[in-house]
């Protein structure tokens, strides 16, 4: 941040430097990041003659800190590595036994098994986790497959008792666990 400040400042003569915060605020906003307005007090420093002086300042600096980006992981990979090790030590296992008696084309490797976590933040919006939960009982008919974790921000009570009800009737079907941000009040 004081990269920033000070990228033009030494040309002009003049350097910024910390002192202490006077007041800050924070806002957490789920679906961007964390908001953060800073009130500092600095030491405003001219160095270049006749007027050289210190001054003490105040500055407000608003910054938002994202919250990092989707991340998949695909382990087709590490499959494919495992498949390939798996041939190999059958091959050579093949060339040192000599054995006919055996019918290794029906060796098969277990069917491939995955598990979907899906992370959801929610905050109000009632009519689109409600339209969230129709698509995922449309789309995921396998329901061991996957589990959804729900992370629910404070908002309206009304719209936090529609959530809650959506959640009960989700429950039923679908491995849900739910997890409350240390701003909510929702009991459910």
């Amino acid at each position: 941040l004081f990269d920033e400040f000070n990228a033009n400042a030494r040309q002009r003569g003049r350097v910024l430097r910390f002192q202490n915060i006077h007041y800050g605020y924070m806002r957490v906003e789920p679906r961007h990041g964390v908001d953060y307005m800073l009130d500092m007090v600095l030491w405003f420093k001219k160095i270049r003659p006749p007027h050289r002086a210190t001054l003490s300042v105040r500055r407000h600096a608003y910054v938002q800190q994202t919250f990092g980006s989707l991340e998949i992981i695909s382990d087709d990979f590490f499959r494919d590595t495992l498949r390939q090790r798996i041939a190999k030590s059958i091959r050579l296992w093949k060339e040192t036994n000599k054995t006919k008696d055996y019918n290794w084309q029906q060796i098969k490797l277990p069917p491939e098994k995955f598990h979907v976590h899906m992370i959801l933040p929610l905050a109000g919006r009632v009519d689109s986790f409600r339209r969230f939960a129709n698509n995922l009982r449309t789309v995921c008919l396998n329901r061991r497959i996957f589990s959804l974790i729900l992370v629910i921000y404070d908002s309206v009570p009304d719209m936090d008792a529609a959530i809650a009800a959506l959640i009960d009737e989700l429950k039923l079907e679908i491995d849900i666990r739910v997890r409350f941000s240390f701003f909510s009040t929702l009991s459910v």
